[in-house]
């Protein structure tokens, strides 16, 4: 289990997603990818020509960028916590920290079999329009 019974993670949790990180995204390095899938609002008509920046921030967190040029320019940082519970929600809780990163990124690039959906989420923040 990532979580103990307060819901915090363990020192060993945050050791493991730190390593998994570095090793993955070396020295604050990032990668731009086009989903196959993504979700737009209603009111955008070009659903087409989607990049995301995905890169490691303050060594420990993620930066995803998302735009198209014509929606504009979409971020959310997430930590940790953030991501330990879209693996949890994914079902995968018991996979290694490295394995569930290589598969978030695999399904970012759109490879190996792999799909990403991002849609956007019903917060009214500008930062946190999308990946719900």
């Amino acid at each position: 289990r990532t979580m103990n019974d307060f819901g915090d993670l363990s020192k060993s949790q945050e050791t493991e997603f730190g390593e998994a990180l570095r090793t993955l995204l070396p020295s604050d390095a990032s990668f731009v990818a086009k989903p196959s899938n993504v979700g737009v609002p209603k009111q955008v008509e070009d659903s087409t020509g989607w990049l995301v920046i995905c890169e490691r921030v303050g060594g420990e967190a993620l930066l995803l960028t998302a735009t198209n040029c014509v929606a504009g320019v979409f971020r959310r940082k997430l930590s940790l916590a953030e991501l330990a519970e879209v693996r949890t929600e994914a079902g995968m809780a018991d996979f290694t920290w490295l394995v569930f990163l290589r598969l978030l990124f695999s399904a970012l690039r759109s490879l190996d079999g792999s799909s990403l959906s991002i849609t956007p989420s019903k917060s009214k923040k500008r930062d946190e329009a999308f990946l719900e």
